[in-house]
């Protein structure tokens, strides 16, 4: 995928998903290592429980990507760009 990626000029990545704490987690610890600007969606994504999705958006979001914005935010974020 990271060639595919490059091949496209891509240099962004916004995740949203199930699950917060696992796959959507790893996909962006994953492209945050290959250097890609990663934003996580906090209200694009879900969990099995309460205590893994809150861990993923307080704690893991902010470590592994550069932003967490709620959809609102983005698209906004993207309107005015």
């Amino acid at each position: 995928m990271h060639k595919q990626l490059q091949e496209q000029g891509i240099e962004k990545v916004i995740l949203a998903g199930l699950t917060s704490q696992t796959c959507v987690e790893g996909t962006g610890r994953d492209a945050l290592e290959a250097g890609y600007h990663v934003t996580f969606l906090k209200d694009a994504v879900a969990d099995f429980t309460e205590e893994a999705h809150r861990a993923a958006l307080e704690i893991s979001y902010p470590t592994f990507g550069h932003e967490t914005l709620t959809i609102d935010e983005f698209l906004n974020a993207v309107r005015g760009a």
